[in-house]
């Protein structure tokens, strides 16, 4: 979920619900201008990275002789995909500048459960040290990462101002769509640097760390379910053959592997409990009454294994996404991962075309086995914002 801020007498503000508004419409209506309505570039771009990440991958497995860590190189896929999207830029994998910055964001998102219990409490702050909630950690985070995009967001300004049609032209990126519209002479308010800066810092934590997350999900879930591995590599084999990658020309052809990650993304859960919200009237639920102005949290763990919606809640079942012809269905009742209504998450589309592109083909070119040491057992998880394994061994087979 994004957030928005506005300066405020000590440091940072919520920001009003206009704000709220005008910053959400448009950072969907962008982000659907720049990835989804250009699909070719946005599907080039991620393709690199998948290229990239199964090079890597390749060179670290030795032919399924070692394992290999799942966890930061991950990661790194999938936001320097994002990072093309949001900046134009490309960055290697390696490259020190991406991977500080992508480590810091991370971190901020791990304190933010730390410091979230004053989103309910807010009195505690006057009463108890920061240090408890992580603030004087967060400030430096944050000052971190606003320097790394500021610097950015000056490049951009100064090739916007020596070009003389930059605001006749299509946006390259998000970063010159926000300049462009902030220079417009009836733009918002709320289009200033501070904004653009809190604005980009959170697309990558809201756009990359969930998705990266959910990866890591993805190739522990197959390891654990060869069958289901299998089956979805047989109709890869059949619709694109091993050597050509999988491209999103062939999604509709592949209604088993989409129904796969769309149950990868249900079983691993990553937002257990929605964003909060609060009623401006009273309401009657189910027989109980919600006073108005009450603190309301969607548990959407409990839906996510609700035998009411699923045949088969705790274990991966991609049937659960098919129709009685084989068919994909995409949309269904119980499924809550990306929010709903006019709050749903504005990068759902972009996040669901990323991981088609990273799990078709990393499925397709490797078989994922558990080390001896691993079967059976549970793979521990981090706590925060976001329920993330942490990093564990996996057997990566590559399929010649």
């Amino acid at each position: 979920m994004f957030r928005f801020f506005s300066h405020g007498e000590n440091g940072l503000a919520s920001a009003s619900g206009e704000t709220w508004r005008v910053q959400s419409k448009f950072t969907q209506a962008t982000l659907k201008r720049l990835g989804l309505a250009n699909k070719a570039k946005t599907e080039s771009l991620i393709l690199e990275e998948v290229q990239d990440l199964i090079t890597d991958l390749e060179s670290k497995a030795k032919d399924g002789s070692r394992p290999v860590e799942v966890g930061f190189e991950l990661n790194v896929a999938i936001v320097n995909s994002l990072w093309s999207l949001i900046t134009g830029e490309k960055r290697k994998h390696n490259d020190p500048k991406i991977q500080s910055l992508l480590k810091a964001v991370n971190r901020g998102i791990q304190l933010a459960t730390t410091s979230g219990i004053l989103l309910f409490m807010p009195f505690l702050i006057k009463i108890l040290p920061e240090r408890l909630f992580g603030i004087p950690e967060m400030r430096s985070l944050m000052d971190k990462t606003f320097g790394f995009i500021k610097d950015v967001v000056s490049n951009h300004k100064k090739e916007l101002n020596n070009n003389d049609n930059a605001t006749e032209e299509e946006p390259k990126d998000f970063i010159d769509a926000f300049l462009l519209e902030s220079n417009k002479p009836d733009a918002h308010a709320s289009f200033n640097d501070f904004q653009l800066e809190v604005l980009t810092s959170e697309l990558f934590g809201a756009g990359g760390e969930p998705t990266s997350v959910t990866l890591k999900w993805a190739l522990l879930f197959l390891a654990k379910n060869p069958e289901i591995l299998a089956k979805a590599q047989d109709e890869i084999a059949q619709v694109v053959g091993q050597d050509n990658l999988v491209r999103l020309e062939h999604r509709k052809s592949l209604p088993y592997v989409q129904a796969l990650i769309m149950d990868i993304i249900r079983l691993a859960d990553i937002h257990p409990i929605g964003v909060m919200h609060s009623n401006d009237t009273d309401i009657v639920l189910d027989g109980f009454v919600i006073p108005k102005n009450s603190f309301v949290i969607p548990n959407f763990h409990k839906v996510h294994r609700d035998l009411t919606y699923w045949e088969k809640p705790e274990v991966l079942y991609p049937e659960h996404w098919l129709d009685a012809s084989g068919q994909f269905v995409s949309k269904h009742e119980g499924f809550l991962s990306f929010g709903t209504g006019k709050r749903r998450c504005p990068g759902h589309d972009l996040a669901l075309l990323e991981m088609f592109l990273f799990v078709s083909n990393l499925v397709q070119k490797f078989n994922f086995k558990l080390p001896p040491e691993l079967v059976g057992k549970d793979i521990e998880t981090t706590t925060g914002v976001v329920v993330s394994p942490k990093p564990y061994p996996i057997i990566m087979e590559p399929r010649c």
